[in-house]
């Protein structure tokens, strides 16, 4: 079964995987990177920062559907851009505050390392997110 997702939803998810990774500690704010390419994505960095010090350190994950929504929102987010700006990012930094604001900046380098063989056409980029779970109409200006 396919759901809808808006932007507004991939926001949230990538806010659970956050709070996911944070768990019961005290923090000021968090964030993750994920690297994407037309067919992955990677969450790469995980952080919180608290009283001045920063911790990378993973208690445990309590639920990996939190992460596969994560990386579908990630995925997601990478089709919009694509489709409203021309040019899709390789990276995204979310970052989120103790008050509930976020932050969300786009890297547009193609990272050294990515084969530029490992090509995706929209359709194939579709059923990826299909396949994820994401129903997007490919003729519509908005994902459902």
């Amino acid at each position: 079964m396919t759901e809808s997702l808006t932007v507004e939803d991939a926001y949230a998810r990538l806010s659970n995987y956050v709070m996911d990774f944070i768990g019961p500690r005290a923090w000021t704010s968090a964030g993750c990177t994920a690297e994407m390419t037309p067919s992955t994505v990677t969450f790469r960095d995980v952080w919180l920062a608290h009283e001045g010090t920063v911790d990378e350190k993973a208690l445990g994950w309590s639920d990996r559907a939190v992460s596969r929504a994560a990386m579908a929102a990630a995925s997601f987010l990478r089709v919009e851009m694509e489709r409203i700006q021309g040019a899709a990012p390789w990276s995204l930094t979310f970052t989120l505050s103790s008050n509930g604001k976020f932050n969300l900046k786009y890297g547009y380098d193609k990272p050294d390392w990515y084969d530029q063989n490992d090509t995706i056409s929209a359709s194939d980029a579709f059923q990826s997110l299909s396949n994820l779970g994401v129903q997007m109409d490919p003729g519509d200006k908005s994902a459902k």
